[in-house]
């Protein structure tokens, strides 16, 4: 009785070694996949901040908004993306800039339908897939638009603009139609710097053209 109790006892220190040994191996995994993570994150923020930092040393507006979005469109690997801004002291929001591959008509509806982009003044992120009934005015204009996210250009409390981005292709090919998280944490946390940069710029020349009258 002795001897079976003695094997029982080891075959369960056994088993509980084993599954102990598994919750070890799993956790591993587990951090060193976040470990991954947050090694990845830290090279974009600083490939970001590296970007940012030029960027913030140049009065050239025009040059500074397309330089902006060009890296927006890298970030989500889009194929178009727009920059909506409000003049200041104004609610009405303008196209100031457009890259990438769109339909004319894309861009003219965006002008005239700035409403389609207002829900995320509230600080979040606003993303319309394919089959999003907000989508279909620009899919008939467009039938290769797949997905559009916008994201708000704020400064400290104020929105200033929005951040229009769009995956468009034809075809059947391994690009993907939609937004990942990823895609939107590191759009939006890139959006708040640019906005401050946008602003910051627009001011120098304002101040500028004052002091010249």
């Amino acid at each position: 009785m002795s001897l079976l109790y003695t094997r029982e006892s080891q075959c369960l220190k056994q088993a509980d070694m084993i599954l102990r040994l598994e919750q070890l191996e799993r956790q591993n995994k587990e951090l060193l996949a976040i470990n991954n993570l947050l090694r990845n994150k830290m090279k974009e923020i600083s490939f970001l901040h590296g970007v940012l930092t030029d960027l913030i040393k140049t009065c050239d507006f025009e040059g500074t908004v397309e330089a902006i979005l060009d890296m927006a469109i890298k970030i989500t690997d889009s194929e178009a993306g727009f920059i909506l801004l409000a003049p200041r002291g104004c609610d009405s929001l303008e196209v100031i800039a457009a890259r990438g591959q769109f339909e004319t008509s894309v861009k003219d509806y965006l002008q005239n339908h700035t409403c389609l982009v207002r829900d995320c003044f509230s600080s979040r992120v606003v993303e319309f897939s394919r089959h999003h009934p907000a989508l279909k005015p620009l899919r008939e204009r467009d039938a290769s638009l797949r997905s559009l996210m916008a994201v708000p250009l704020q400064v400290n409390s104020l929105v200033i603009g929005a951040l229009i981005l769009m995956h468009r292709h034809q075809g059947q090919d391994a690009h993907r139609i939609e937004y990942t998280d990823t895609d939107r944490s590191s759009v939006l946390s890139f959006a708040g710097q640019a906005a401050f940069i946008l602003d910051n710029t627009r001011m120098k020349i304002e101040y500028g053209r004052r002091d010249v009258y």
